[in-house]
């Protein structure tokens, strides 16, 4: 997902054992939708190296006139986190990837589907803790928000938020109290504090 000139421009990307490209950034609303039905696949769920695919190749190149996020429906349990065959698992580790995510601009909104209830088992309840932190995590690091949902209708309303909260745009300055140059460091503490953003 991007914005550029206000009109949020989609791509969708499914991902299994690797990620598929179904639709590239568009502003066709009817080609997405029919690229919908094109979404299938099984296999193992390669979260973090599905989020570098993303950010490599789908989102296009940084830009002053374009803000930029990955939207992220998973319940987040990489291979990894469940010690899976190599070829069920991320290539990137978790640690590398959050390096990558410090140094884009793009914002990572995980929306965490809980499938825990559905497909787990009291031997997985430690990977589904960790899947939720790693997510937590990703969206931390971002600036981006972490939302969960039990059912397709808690999705209602996640796109427009993240979509009113890319076309906003902060500008930050600082006016230093003691105007001496002497090329010693200063502290700042900026803090932000977000209204009317309940989880979902």
């Amino acid at each position: 997902l991007s914005l550029h000139d206000a009109l949020p421009i989609f791509a969708i990307v499914t991902f299994a054992d690797m990620p598929n490209v179904i639709s590239p950034l568009t502003l066709d609303r009817a080609q997405l939708v029919a690229s919908v039905a094109n979404m299938e696949g099984t296999g193992g769920s390669n979260v973090w190296d599905a989020v570098k695919f993303a950010l490599d190749n789908v989102l296009g190149p940084k830009s002053v006139e374009r803000r930029r996020a990955v939207v992220l429906m998973s319940d987040g349990l990489d291979g990894a986190l469940m010690n899976a065959a190599p070829a069920r698992r991320s290539k990137i580790s978790f640690a590398d990837l959050l390096e990558q995510v410090r140094q884009t601009d793009a914002l990572i909104v995980p929306i965490y589907l809980d499938t825990e209830q559905d497909y787990g088992n009291p031997f997985m309840k430690v990977g589904y803790e960790n899947a939720r932190r790693t997510l937590n995590l990703l969206a931390t690091e971002s600036g981006g928000s972490y939302y969960q949902a039990r059912k397709i209708s808690d999705l209602d309303g996640v796109y427009g938020q993240v979509i009113n909260d890319l076309g906003k745009v902060y500008s930050l300055g600082y006016k230093p109290a003691d105007a001496t140059r002497d090329g010693s460091w200063r502290w700042v503490q900026v803090s932000i504090i977000k209204i009317g953003r309940a989880h979902v």
